[in-house]
């Protein structure tokens, strides 16, 4: 956390704190695709609205992507726009369906559901695991 209170967020530069232009790279495998970038915003985002609600200037994002053609990428964009207002469900579901369609929405609700479901599952057995260790050496 850190980190972001004195590094710009991961899709807006400061003035002046562009990436130095090195020379170019060859190899685009280490390249973050805008996919990726969104994916990762919003994920710190939904799991500490608190802080970054504050701290970035959401504007950005959403003017960069709202509109974009990935409609994974607009969904991403709904859903932190409803975190960032406060919005229920109901106002969420309106929002998401002005920037898709219902299939759209039901793919990538239960996409996103579910990879929020493995985290919770990882995260359960981690602190299984650690009680067990606990227990073994206590």
């Amino acid at each position: 956390m850190q980190y972001f209170k004195i590094n710009p967020s991961p899709f807006q530069y400061k003035p002046g704190l562009e990436p130095p232009q090195k020379k170019p790279k060859t190899d685009k495998t280490n390249k973050v695709s805008e996919l990726e970038l969104c994916v990762s915003s919003y994920s710190l985002l939904h799991a500490a609205p608190e802080h970054f609600i504050e701290l970035w200037d959401w504007s950005c994002f959403i003017k960069k992507f709202s509109n974009h053609t990935n409609p994974e990428i607009r969904w991403i964009v709904c859903q932190s726009i409803a975190i960032l207002n406060g919005m229920s469900e109901s106002e969420k579901l309106k929002l998401v369906m002005q920037s898709l369609s219902e299939e759209e929405n039901r793919i990538f609700s239960l996409k996103y559901f579910v990879k929020e479901l493995k985290a919770v599952e990882q995260q359960s057995q981690s602190a299984a695991k650690n009680e067990v260790m606990e227990f073994a050496y206590s």
